[in-house]
């Protein structure tokens, strides 16, 4: 009952006050605080006052501005509430002001507020509370602002008092309150540079000068240009519209369908302090529209060049057009670019070629998104990345931006702070990637390149995990020794001390309060990990206050609460627990601080624990799980990349060098792989067990794979590279005749042996299989290796065109085809041998990838697979590497079966014939060899019905007989 009889007093009290004081109704009325309080006025009826402050920050410790010159928007000056005892719980300090707002239509106040406590009890309650009424009593109270959040810089705020218009009696008052339970003193609360605003008409374009001009008064229905608190219409049916060309600045704005607005100068910015609507026309060909509030344009909206920034929520009408062109929406709030699909068609995103949509909150729809050009930009904290076909797409701004579903790019994704997480979706891309360092997380989804022309990617790392440092820390204090270093922080009270029975205690001091801190040895944390602190406490019996802390200095100065036991009187020992989760790597202490501002009697602190469940991230190469190329392009690594899934080789070859290899993880495999896509360059292969792995590289144009069986189930990691091109050193060991005119080179990070394989097909020139040998440079000659000679796959029987050798190498370098003959040529590699009918000749085609020591090319013609005759005759290129084709013609082919076969000679006589092919020349039809009816039965030809005629060039025709 007392409670209530205090607050119909303390309202009695705040309304009969009102008439004692002047009243405002002259606007704007601005109070800057910097050599008193202007027209507000300290309340009779709180429980203490408002002081001011000059040139320096609040009394009380961690509270208050921090840095000079102390005052909002660089004043001085400002008004503020010290929260220091005398002060408790609940105390209210009241300034207020009294307003005649009879004759306006419209009003607000803008201000700016400090709320800041470097410790858990703080900052109490800022509000704004407002009596309107026509007399200084029978009126109503409300509170239309408040907060209660610490944050270490000044804030500002603006509030629509338009509700409040037309009442003679309006009271502002600005009530800083304690929090009701805890400590006090650091509730300091500071406002500054308030402006109260009011206009007497509602200000609307109506054009009337027929200029278009903002900033041309007989434009506007006040015959005034709109001030920054007036709430703005554009109307349809005026003489013009705006068109601005230098900035401005009002409360809200509506554009009425049929309306239109426009800016057109890159130094124009039109403000809209709250919320914006357009049912009509908004074009920004330069400058900027910044909307602090909402905004819905629901006919859409067109940029050219400049940039419309919204921070709050941004809707997009239901089949409207949001054309971008080479400008930018910075999206700060929520965005949704449809209203309610499927019933009304989407809206529509359009971009020139660089355009942006930037969006730091939640989209819920991107509508018709081009995916011709244009980027969109995810640059807020934790966001979802709407599952959805894009042009270019690039990640920003701290936090994880997660796909929420399959999505993709058909130019490049571009992740410059922050990380894309793919999650278990796919990510496909047209263009190039590039990420900064931990940027991209692989999680078990695929990344595709699909693109037709060539790309580049970028990963300049990922990070690997292992254990913390610190698994726990666990102190009882036994005999009266911690076993971990503890320091004590004194800044009231005792000291912290311990028993010899085997306990932390604070005892009882009654010359003053109790400040002290109990603090632990400094413990690595890192970024992720989370710890769980146990222990016990008791009490003699007095109710006791402490908090246990943890901070990054044996200071409670900035400390992080883990938990505050604000008041207990139990005499047993009781178990405690809290669990945290660290977000910022370094070296952490954990603190018992004891707290009163009246003497404690007795604490104890025993059986502490602190449980680390965490890891320290290490850099790695970049990352991706599954990695999938099936495009006309290439993909070349500007970084080194590490594929721990799935590398699919579908079309396209992978681009690689010495620093920027593709290197398969120990769970890495490999699908796919031939002539159209392969590893061209350097890559790795880690490998923990003895299972056979096949390394798929090339040259770009042949596919030369190699298969890498260990002997040991060691972890090993090997490096390939497929050379097309001789070795520099042609010197022979014993057994060897010559080696390939292309060799592998592979090496490993340890003592590992293996088993290598290599297929070989008809390309390779072989024409003895059986003196086929593996061929390993020792770094003074090419020697013979013990060489098992197979089918292809290891199973089978060899031929010249398909077979495996294999052996097992117990030191890594150059490797390659070797002969013990003069047989299987090897030193070209034939890649394709064609021919086909070209204007009554027949054209023969071929094409090496390389030569060595080639001295020419022969041809030769049969007609029945056994005599043979020469045609032609072209020089070989002599020693190259270089892809080379050739083309010779067959003048006088002969109608039915052409043979032809290729022939190659070396300087030193040795000659390789390659498999031959057969060009059909048909002739003219003169006769019908024989006739078939339609179940093949050879018949008459006068046969009734279907018949089949095989003529005697070989054409098959069909007719029916009568």
């Amino acid at each position: 009952m007392k409670k209530f009889i205090h607050i119909v007093l303390t309202c009695f009290l705040f309304i009969a006050c009102l008439p004692v004081y002047s009243q405002i109704s002259t606007f704007p009325n601005t109070t800057d605080f910097e050599s008193g309080f202007g027209d507000w006025n300290q309340s009779s009826s709180d429980n203490f006052d408002w002081t001011l402050r000059s040139s320096a920050t609040t009394p009380s410790s961690g509270t208050g501005p921090q840095s000079g010159p102390y005052g909002a928007n660089g004043t001085s000056g400002y008004a503020f509430t010290e929260s220091s005892s005398p002060r408790t719980n609940n105390d209210v300090a009241r300034i207020f002001i009294t307003l005649d707002l009879s004759s306006y239509s419209s009003c607000s106040i803008a201000f700016n507020y400090h709320q800041y406590s470097s410790y858990g009890y703080g900052p109490g309650t800022l509000r704004l509370k407002v009596y309107k009424g026509n007399s200084g009593s029978g009126g109503t109270v409300d509170y239309p602002w408040s907060n209660s959040s610490s944050v270490n810089g000044w804030q500002s705020a603006v509030v629509d008092l338009s509700s409040y218009v037309g009442y003679t009696y309006v009271q502002l008052s600005f009530e800083s309150i304690l929090p009701s339970t805890g400590t006090c003193w650091q509730s300091d609360n500071c406002v500054d540079e308030i402006v109260i605003d009011a206009a007497s008409c509602v200000n609307a374009w109506n054009g009337a000068a027929n200029d278009g001009d903002w900033n041309n008064s007989q434009n506007w229905t006040c015959g005034s240009i709109p001030s920054s608190s007036e709430n703005i219409t554009i109307s349809a049916g005026a003489l013009s519209y705006p068109a601005l060309t230098s900035s401005a600045t009002v409360n809200s704005l509506t554009v009425d369908a049929g309306g239109e607005l426009n800016i057109n100068n890159p130094l124009a910015i039109l403000t809209v302090n709250g919320n914006f609507s357009a049912s009509g026309i908004v074009n920004i060909v330069d400058g900027k529209l910044d909307i602090t509030g909402t905004a819905d344009f629901n006919r859409g909206a067109t940029i050219i060049n400049g940039e419309i920034e919204v921070d709050g929520a941004t809707t997009i009408g239901s089949g409207y057009v949001l054309d971008i062109g080479d400008g930018t929406f910075d999206a700060n709030g929520n965005f949704d670019a449809t209203v309610d699909p499927p019933t009304f068609p989407n809206a529509d995103i359009n971009f020139g070629n660089s355009g942006k949509l930037t969006l730091a909150g939640t989209t819920n729809y991107l509508g018709d998104l081009s995916t011709s050009s244009g980027t969109v930009e995810y640059d807020g904290s934790t966001q979802t990345i709407v599952t959805d076909t894009y042009y270019n797409i690039e990640v920003d701004g701290s936090g994880t931006k997660t796909l929420s579903g399959n999505v993709t790019v058909g130019g490049d994704v571009t992740i410059s702070n922050g990380v894309m997480d793919i999650a278990s979706n796919n990510l496909t891309i047209g263009g190039n990637f590039s990420t900064v360092q931990y940027g991209f997380d692989e999680g078990t989804g695929t990344v595709t390149f699909n693109g037709s022309n060539s790309h580049s990617v970028t990963h300049n790392g990922s990070s690997e995990n292992t254990a913390s440092q610190y698994n726990s820390i666990t102190e009882s204090f036994p005999s009266g020794t911690g076993t971990h270093t503890w320091t004590t922080t004194t800044i009231m009270g005792n000291t912290w001390a311990i028993d010899a029975s085997g306990f932390a205690f604070y005892y009882y001091d009654a010359s003053s309060s109790a400040f002290s801190g109990l603090w632990s040895e400094g413990i690595i944390l890192n970024a992720g990990d989370q710890i769980t602190v146990t222990w016990k406490d008791r009490t003699g019996g007095y109710t006791e206050k402490y908090a246990v802390l943890l901070n990054t200095s044996t200071s409670h100065i900035g400390a992080t609460t883990l938990h505050d036991n604000s008041g207990f009187s139990t005499t047993t020992w009781t178990s405690r627990s809290e669990v945290h989760t660290i977000t910022t790597s370094g070296t952490y202490y954990l603190g018992y601080l004891c707290y009163s501002a009246a003497d404690m009697f007795w604490l104890g602190i025993d059986d502490i624990t602190i449980d680390v469940d965490g890891t320290i991230a290490s850099d790695v190469a970049g990352k991706l799980n599954n990695f999938t190329i099936d495009g006309d392009g290439d993909v070349t690594l500007s970084s080194p990349l590490t594929v721990n899934g799935t590398l699919t080789l579908t079309n396209g070859d992978v681009i690689t060098s010495s620093t920027n290899y593709l290197k398969l993880g120990k769970n890495g495999s490999v699908s796919g792989g031939d002539n159209d896509s392969h590893i061209v360059g350097d890559i790795k292969k880690e490998t923990e067990s003895t299972s056979s792995v096949t390394i798929p590289v090339g040259d770009g144009n042949l596919y030369r794979p190699v298969v890498i069986t260990p002997v040991n189930a060691t972890n090993e990691t090997w490096s390939i590279k497929y050379y097309n091109t001789a070795h520099s050193n042609t010197t022979m060991g014993s057994g060897l005749h010559h080696v390939s005119q292309y060799y592998w080179d592979i090496s490993r990070s340890g003592s590992n042996t293996a088993t290598l394989s290599f297929d070989w097909d008809a390309s390779y020139a072989v024409d003895v299989p059986i003196d086929l040998r593996m061929a390993h440079f020792n770094g003074t000659e090419w020697e013979e290796l013990n060489t098992t000679i197979s089918g292809v796959g290891g199973s089978g029987q060899a031929t010249a065109s398909t077979g495996r050798i294999t052996a097992t190498a117990n030191s890594f370098s150059p490797f390659g085809f070797g002969s013990s003959s003069s047989g299987n040529a090897l030193p070209i590699e034939l890649i394709s041998f064609t021919g086909r009918e070209d204007a009554g000749n027949v054209r023969l085609d071929w094409e090496v990838a390389s030569q060595n020591n080639n001295d020419y090319f022969t041809v030769e013609k049969s007609t029945d697979f056994t005599d043979w005759e020469q045609i032609g005759k072209l020089p070989g290129a002599g020693n190259t590497s270089q892809h080379m084709s050739y083309t010779l013609y067959d003048e006088r082919p002969l109608v039915g079966h052409n043979y032809y076969r290729l022939t190659q000679t070396d300087y030193d006589g040795i000659y390789e014939t390659f498999h031959p092919i057969v060009v059909t020349i048909k002739g003219e039809r003169k006769e019908v060899v024989k006739v078939y009816n339609q179940i093949g039965q050879e018949v008459g030809i006068d046969s009734k019905g279907l018949v089949i005629l095989l003529w005697d060039n070989g054409d098959i025709t069909k007719t029916i007989n009568d």
